[in-house]
């Protein structure tokens, strides 16, 4: 496979995505008129996956051709209000699948067929097989229409599949796309992979600025001191010729003092491993920063197929412990080493940073166990205005301590751990800046699932300025366990395989209303986990409950309302808060086309009803019934803009003609409504 990136020296890593080019000489059609404008790349983060095609721009309009690109047949056909909306999967004759998404509607051979189906089920979403030939097509014949179907605004999805149904990078066959602009590199993280290790002194993962230095390079702003070990990611978008929407790069290396350490280019990936876009691109720096950072280590639990044997560790830095690895990192001993990272996009626009770094000695205490326990006669209030002063994070393997010092009183600040019986662990606290102190303990010392962390000012045990009881459990890959909060009132379970590597999670417990908060929050989940709440016996209506999970933006995302006996449960893919609230209010129709009391002469309306719900929302097909002159309408639902619509193919007759509405929200609110309207 031919590189796109200039080395100073062989690359010597063979654990690429590697697709036999060959396959590139198939004379493929491009597959619409629209544009030669990509509004995503493959391989590109989504929630859970990668993306397995490239989209193309459709200039936010529908009806775009769409062709065949080779001879071939229709295999399958999907009709759904959700994913890729409507899409014909299309079988070559040289053997690849070739996917097309979100189209408005189909060839008339095509959208007959479904049309059938539909009636035949009574149902919008449906999706169909055929066998080959069954539905043959001649290259360049229109398929469809490109459209917005699904999620996301109008584009075209266009994906292709080798002969074992993997995802390959359509770019990869030649297409005429027009790009000379490089991709731009915003900024470098490192994470600590162990307790202890430390970047410029602080043990929380180290955002670093870059700077363009000119034509297509970049610098890392200032030096940094690092010691143990480490993995570092980068956050870089490409650019392309025509377009402003950013898209993901094509192919990345970190090399560290002149040897490249890692690489990755996306050609393809297989659907068993598309989980694992969560461990290529870190997700827990995502909850805590803007950018979109990529990893150039390899994360635990990544078992991606384009790794060499035996290199669970390869891309990771690591200083100050035993030099002999077999596992894919590399050693660095103390002393000024060189970090360059090569980001490139598929048409060998290639940008370049530089920086330089320090491996330092250990110089941060690890914590000390002591047999002295804490005072527990007469302690000394905290001062006013100290609550909060400590914060803690859950960090891989160990909490991370931060102390907020700005209270002028406040000596240097010491913090004790209360870990198992009859032990306590004193912990460090290093001056990050002139205000606040950081620390760090190993959760493998934890010997009880409840700690008692106290933070006391200076060598004064007795003056306790801030103290905190935290539960924890350890959660396994290959054991089932389940969470409690310290009310008892509720729990996550943790079924095997949940989890990529090992972690370290606790809930916190507020009100008003009542939530429960699952850290860390930033953890990818392999599976999905159960969340569940104890209801109370005497609670009326139950049946208007429901789980939420409350994102970023502090807005309500409705999680699930299943019932266990008296416990409301849930399944998630992401640990974070979680909240039961009450939905009463039924859904609202904001207009109804035709209008009630409207008169035309167009026999062939199109029905549509736009309507929204404040909490619970619209779930499945039945939740939303039209009914014309008494017969049910096959309805296409927007879940994005909350509109259902049905575009009458027989004429109806002159004369009044009755709309009847049914909708009901997740959490069994209802509204009916008739309207009338009249046919000249």
């Amino acid at each position: 496979m031919t590189s796109h990136i200039v080395k100073p020296k062989q690359f010597f890593l063979p654990f690429l995505f590697l697709l036999i080019h060959n396959i590139s000489a198939q004379d493929l059609i491009w597959p619409t008129n629209a544009s030669q404008l990509l509004t995503a790349t493959f391989g590109e983060y989504r929630s859970d996956h990668f993306h397995a095609g490239i989209d193309i721009k459709t200039w936010g309009r529908e009806g775009y051709p769409v062709y065949a690109v080779e001879d071939g047949s229709v295999v399958r056909v999907l009709v759904s209000p959700n994913g890729y909306g409507r899409a014909v999967y299309f079988q070559t004759q040289s053997g690849q699948t070739v996917v097309f998404g979100h189209l408005s509607q189909f060839n008339d051979q095509i959208e007959e067929r479904i049309r059938k189906e539909q009636n035949r089920l009574g149902r919008y979403r449906v999706q169909m097989y055929f066998k080959g030939g069954e539905l043959p097509f001649q290259k360049g014949e229109i398929l469809a229409y490109s459209g917005s179907t699904g999620i996301g605004v109008p584009h075209l999805h266009f994906e292709i599949r080798d002969s074992l149904n993997r995802p390959v990078n359509p770019l990869n066959f030649n297409f005429p796309i027009v790009d000379t602009i490089a991709p731009e590199i915003q900024a470098v993280a490192l994470s600590h992979l162990t307790a202890g290790s430390h970047v410029n002194g602080d043990f929380k993962p180290a955002i670093l600025n870059v700077t363009k230095t000119g034509s297509n390079l970049y610098q890392i702003d200032e030096p940094f001191t690092a010691h143990g070990r480490l993995g570092v990611s980068v956050a870089a978008i490409d650019l392309a010729n025509g377009a402003t929407n950013p898209l993901a790069f094509y192919q990345v290396e970190l090399w560290i003092d002149g040897t490249c350490i890692y690489q990755f280019q996306n050609d393809l990936f297989s659907y068993d491993e598309t989980d694992l876009a969560e461990l290529i691109y870190n997700t827990r720096l995502q909850s805590h920063s803007d950018l979109r950072f990529f990893n150039l280590f390899r994360e635990k639990g990544n078992d991606l197929a384009c790794y060499p044997p035996a290199t669970p560790q390869i891309g990771v830095i690591r200083s100050g412990e035993d030099e002999r690895r077999e596992d894919g990192s590399i050693y660095l001993s103390e002393g000024t080493h060189s970090l360059w990272i090569v980001v490139c996009d598929y048409f060998g626009n290639q940008s370049d940073l530089f920086g330089d770094f320090t491996v330092s000695a250990m110089s941060v205490p690890e914590p000390q166990a002591t047999m002295q326990w804490m005072q527990n006669g007469e302690t000394q209030p905290a001062p006013s205005g100290l609550g909060g002063i400590l914060s803690i994070r859950f960090l891989r393997d160990y909490l991370y301590f931060s102390v907020d010092a700005s209270i002028q009183s406040m000596n240097h600040p010491s913090l004790i751990i209360e870990s198992g019986l009859n032990q306590q662990q004193t912990v460090p606290l290093i001056q990050i800046e002139p205000d606040r102190f950081a620390g760090y303990f190993p959760l493998s010392l934890i010997q009880k699932d409840v700690l008692q962390i106290s933070l006391t000012d200076g060598p004064y045990v007795d003056r306790v300025l801030d103290r905190i009881t935290v539960p924890v459990f350890h959660i396994r890959p290959d054991e089932p366990v389940t969470v409690v909060s310290t009310d008892e009132q509720f729990s996550v379970y943790f079924s095997r395989q949940s989890v990529y590597e090992s972690l370290w999670c606790t809930v916190e417990v507020s009100s008003n209303p009542i939530t429960y908060h699952v850290l860390p929050d930033d953890v990818p989940l392999k599976k999905q986990v159960r969340i569940s709440v104890h209801v109370p016996e005497s609670s009326n209506n139950k049946i208007q409950l429901a789980l939420y999970q409350i994102d970023e933006d502090g807005e309500y995302q409705f999680a699930g309302n299943q019932w266990d006996v008296d416990d409301l449960t849930a399944r998630v893919s992401r640990l974070g808060r979680f909240t039961v609230l009450r939905d009463s209010v039924p859904p609202e129709i904001l207009s109804i086309y035709p209008r009630n009391g409207a008169t035309s002469r167009d026999q062939t309306p199109r029905i549509q009803i736009a309507f929204k719900d404040s909490l619970s929302g619209i779930g499945e097909e039945d939740d939303y019934i039209v009914h014309l002159n008494g017969k049910r309408l096959i309805m296409e639902y927007d879940p994005e803009e909350d509109v259902a619509f049905h575009q009458l193919i027989s004429p109806i007759q002159p004369g009044e003609h009755v709309i009847e509405i049914a909708l009901q929200d997740r959490c069994w609110n209802r509204v009916q409504h008739t309207s009338r309207f009249t046919i000249q």
